[in-house]
Parts: C-alpha cells; structure tokens; sequence
C-alpha cells in the first residue's frame, strides 16, 4: 500500500458519522450507527397517563409500538409548534426503539475524532442526554449530540 492510500485509509479510519436535526434555531446531532429511519409525525398517538411532559406518546410503526420523546421539552428548548411537518428519527440500541421529535432533518455530517469533544462531566437530569459536542467550521459551529443510550 503506498503512501497516499494509507493516509487516505486512516483519514476513513478516523470519520464518525452523524445525522445532523433542527429544533427551532437549535441544530443536534445523532450517531448514525443508533439511528434506524426517520419517518413523518404519525397520524395517530396514543398518550400514555403519568408519563413525563417530554413523552408525547406511543405511536405503531409497521407492528413495532415505539415511544416518542419530544427533545424540545426534554431539553427545554424553543421549535416548530406545528406538529404536521414534524420528523420523528428512529433510533435503535440494544433492540429498544425511541423516537425522537425534531422540527426537521438537517444533513448527516462526517466528523474526524479530533474534532468530537466529549463532556468530562456529565449534565445531571434531562440535559445529561448531551455528552459531546461537534466543532465544525473552525468552532463556527458547534453542535451538540445526543446519547440515546441516556433516554
């Protein structure tokens, strides 16, 4: 192997993928390796009594019953309130679905390790669900990633 292809073979080596979400003004990201689909706001939810403000409900997609988690309320952030052109992203560990509410879908972003810096100290509560930042653009723009193995 020469020089070129095994600095483009680390280079590759060194890539982590995310899929990129708006929540108003707000841009987050998810690895795509936990993220199975993303799929319209469904016509039908069924709400589910003494859950948290931030479980918008239950919702069948093709047999499989998955929770939607409204990351806006959850991270008490400000969105679109108009729940028709909403996106709900799928994500899938440990064979346990969660949706996830956003206002829109926004790019999938190849980020180098060097550019991912994880939290040292973890959030406690809701915003705990944030444990690394991305810095693209020179640090113009920074966008947070959620775990979804905190939901």
């Amino acid at each position: 192997m020469d020089v070129t292809a095994q600095k483009i073979k680390k280079t590759v080596s060194n890539l982590h993928m995310y899929a990129s979400f708006r929540l108003g003004e707000t841009e987050l990201a998810i690895s795509v390796a936990s993220l199975q689909e993303v799929v319209h706001y469904p016509e039908k939810i069924t709400v589910v009594p003494l859950a948290p403000n931030y479980l918008t409900g239950l919702f069948n997609l093709r047999g499989v019953v998955i929770p939607i988690v409204d990351v806006a309320k959850l991270l008490e952030l400000s969105c679109n309130a108009d729940k028709a052109f909403k996106k709900v992203a799928i994500v899938s560990l440990d064979n346990v679905k969660v949706g996830l509410l956003f206002d829109s879908t926004s790019e999938i972003l190849n980020v180098q390790e060097q550019d991912i810096s994880k939290f040292d100290h973890t959030p406690t509560g809701n915003k705990g669900v944030i444990r690394s930042v991305l810095n693209l653009d020179n640090g113009n723009r920074l966008v947070e990633v959620i775990d979804p193995m905190v939901l």
